[in-house]
Formats: C-alpha cells, structure tokens, sequence
C-alpha cells in the first residue's frame, strides 16, 4: 500500500468517524455477549466470526491513527498500521457478516456492530478490495439506469410473453403486466424473476389495483459492498421513475435490504424526503385482505406451523404483523 491510498483511507475513515462511531468503539467491552448472537459464529466456531472480533480491526487502526495514546504507544493499546496485511483481516471480517443486526439486540450497550461492519466495506471499497461478482453487478445496476432506452424493448416483449401465464392463472382474458403507466396509484418493484413478477401481478390484477411493474429490480448491490455513492445511485432509478410517473406508493418485494433502503436509508442518503409512501408487499397483500379485495382459501394448513421472521424484513424493517395475519388466514395451528 503506498503513501497516497493509505492517505485516501485514513481521510475516508476520518469522515465516516461520527460520535455514534466513537461512542460504539470507546463503549463495546468485548464482552463477548454479542457471540452467541451470531449464526455464523454459532456453526462455525471460529473465533474470528465474533461480532466484538470483527469490528476490532476497525478499532486498532482508528486508535493508531486518531488517538493520543495509539499514536504514541500503539503497542500498549492493542493499535495497528494501515497496511495490505490489516486489509486481508478486515475483507475476512466484513463479508462472513450477514448483517442480520442480532448482534444488537444481545448487545448490553446496544452497539449496532453491523454499521461499523459497513465502514470496514467502504474502506474497503476504496481500495477495489470488493468479491468481483457484487461489483459487477453493482456496475451493470447503474449503468443499466443511464441505459434504460436500449432495455425497454427487450423488457416489454419479456412481458408480453408472460401475460397469457397470467391470464390462465387468473382466469381473467384481461390481466396485463403494465408498464411505464403514468398516473398509476402503485408502482410494483419486483427482483427480476419470473416468479416475483407473475405471483404478485396477479394479486395485483384480482384486486383490481390500478399499477405498474417497475423497468428496476430491487436488489441493491451497492449496499452489499458498502459503497453508498453507487447504493444511492441504483436505489435513485427507482425513486425517479416513481417520481416520473406520479405514483402514490411504491410497494417493493424483499430480497434481503430492499424494502430497509427504501423504507428507512434512501431518504437519509439523498438528503430528499419521498414524495410517495413506502411498502412492503406484504403489508399491501395484508391491506387487500382485510378489504376483501383478494380472497383466501381457509384451511388450507392443517399441521402445526410458525414463521420465522427475515432478519432485514422483521429486525431491520419493522414488518411483524402483516405477515403473522395472511399465515391466521390460512392455517389453522398457528404459533408465533
């Protein structure tokens, strides 16, 4: 590593150090509450999968560089030099967390360990130190929002094959995948795939919902790497197409953060407030419900289940409800 990106590093490191950043290094005790937190470390065993563990390269090297004591005697608190080698442990540290936040909520402090682990992946971001496969994607997510023209041919044939699945699965000569409908009350933002377009395309025609499947997907790949330039970039070609269109909510599909981004990180990265109502599509499957406009057979479950709530959807999103009340619907032994 030379002089000027180790430079470029420790300038990134100093602006992302907010008082909640210091206040979660100076507090965690390395207690080791936040271990049995952690499905990863729980299989593994490795100490290394610890949460404190993970997040304690970023520690020794913000005590090197930005404290009295690890400047002067690093060896006595625990203080590291921002190197290649340190780089290796921090990539290692980063991406075996799956950001689920349990951490947090075992915490005694309530250190939200998963945003530091964020801070790890921007730096390291800077240094192109990125699983090759996310990066591309990121790349090609951006780049397919300043090229949107040259897809929405190929996306509006895509369509149009997959209507007359949807009529024969609705039973309705008249259901469509609509798209680009200015003035629509939903825009549907779906991952891509087959079946997280025909499945709610056809709740959405059953309940007569006046929509428009969105031309993105909502995966954000950007956040995966940290890299919060390129996570707004991509979450942005959503929000304008929203905004394009007139659209009163955007009802997005989960693939692990995308309701979270848009819900609760978009607005704070783009410093806008949305002009449109966030959500999830199970609060909309669970409103259509509850109005009558969609229909459930009752019963349909007989033997004992329960649901485990998604980590990004329940922990980080706030949906714990809607998805218990379509389950009451259908099963008849049911326990949360």
């Amino acid at each position: 590593m030379d002089c000027l990106e180790q430079n470029g590093l420790l300038k990134l490191l100093q602006r992302k150090s907010s008082r909640q950043f210091r206040y979660y290094l100076d507090t965690c005790s390395r207690c080791g509450m936040c271990s049995d937190a952690c499905h990863v470390y729980r299989t593994q065993g490795d100490y290394k999968n610890v949460p404190a563990y993970r997040v304690d390269v970023l520690r020794r090297i913000f005590k090197r560089y930005f404290s009295w004591g690890g400047r002067l005697f690093s060896f006595l608190f625990g203080a590291v030099d921002l190197d290649d080698h340190i780089l290796e442990q921090m990539y290692e540290a980063a991406y075996t967390c799956t950001g689920c936040r349990r951490c947090m909520v075992f915490c005694p402090f309530g250190i939200d360990l998963t945003s530091l682990i964020n801070i790890e992946k921007a730096l390291l971001a800077f240094t192109g130190s990125i699983p090759e496969d996310l990066d591309m994607l990121t790349d090609i997510a951006i780049e397919k929002g300043t090229v949107m023209e040259l897809y929405r041919t190929v996306v509006q044939e895509q369509m149009s094959k997959l209507e007359p699945e949807l009529q024969r699965l609705t039973n309705m000569p008249e259901a469509n995948i609509p798209l680009r409908v200015s003035g629509a009350r939903i825009l549907y933002v779906s991952l891509g795939s087959k079946d997280s377009i025909l499945i709610p395309a056809a709740i959405l025609n059953l309940a007569g919902a006046c929509w428009s499947l969105s031309e993105f997907e909502a995966s954000n790949f950007g956040y995966f790497i940290g890299d919060t330039d390129r996570a707004r970039q991509i979450a942005e070609r959503i929000v304008n197409e929203a905004k394009e269109l007139g659209v009163e909510e955007v009802v997005i599909i989960e693939c692990g953060h995308a309701y979270r981004i848009m819900k609760h990180l978009q607005e704070t990265w783009s410093g806008q407030q949305h002009p449109f109502k966030v959500k999830s599509v199970l609060e909309l499957w669970s409103q259509y419900l509850q109005e009558g406009r969609i229909g459930l057979k009752r019963n349909r479950l007989s033997s004992p289940i329960t649901y485990h709530d998604p980590c990004q959807l329940g922990r980080n999103g706030g949906i714990f409800e809607e998805p218990r009340w379509i389950i009451r619907q259908i099963a008849n032994d049911f326990g949360k």
